[in-house]
């Protein structure tokens, strides 16, 4: 009996401590620059960014120009906000991380050379971070899979982002 005094203290001491709720990210990747291979690229650069806002216990949940059907040149929107942040507000986020990478113009290499990002507060829509990250290039990087090396893009773009809350 003397220990679950203990241990229910230890739980509220813990509850206290940790975050009544999680923050909610859309992640949108925008029309890329450049030729290369978009549609891989996407998925593994969502994997590697997802993986930095899970480990810090935030949810997120992605979309892109693609599944949103923006065209080619988006229209001049009459109540002045973006359709993205919209799209965002009514999944249920309180913020948006915008990434376009860019690929190179040598047809082929195939990856992103880079990755812009914008890390946005829906209700103030105020950017909290913003910046470019470049592919690594660092230390035994060529004996990587291309995969991994934008996978580590992406989770190293999801940190530096993370840095504006």
């Amino acid at each position: 009996m003397k220990y679950t005094g203990f241990f229910l203290c230890g739980v509220l001491l813990i509850c206290s401590i940790m975050p009544l709720s999680a923050d909610t990210v859309m992640l949108y990747l925008d029309r890329s620059k450049g030729q290369g291979d978009e549609k891989n690229s996407i998925g593994y650069i969502e994997d590697g960014i997802m993986e930095a806002f899970f480990d810090a216990g935030h949810i997120i949940f992605n979309s892109s120009y693609h599944s949103l059907g923006e065209s080619e040149e988006p229209e001049e929107d009459p109540f002045g906000d973006y359709y993205v942040y919209r799209v965002a507000k009514s999944g249920g986020a309180s913020y948006v991380l915008s990434v376009r990478l860019s690929f190179d113009e040598d047809i082929e290499n195939q990856w992103p050379i880079s990755a812009a990002y914008d890390f946005v507060r829906l209700e103030t829509e105020q950017s909290l971070s913003s910046g470019v990250v470049l592919m690594e290039r660092t230390g035994g990087w060529k004996e990587k899979e291309p995969f991994e090396l934008v996978q580590s893009l992406g989770k190293r773009l999801g940190m530096e982002a993370l840095k504006g809350l």
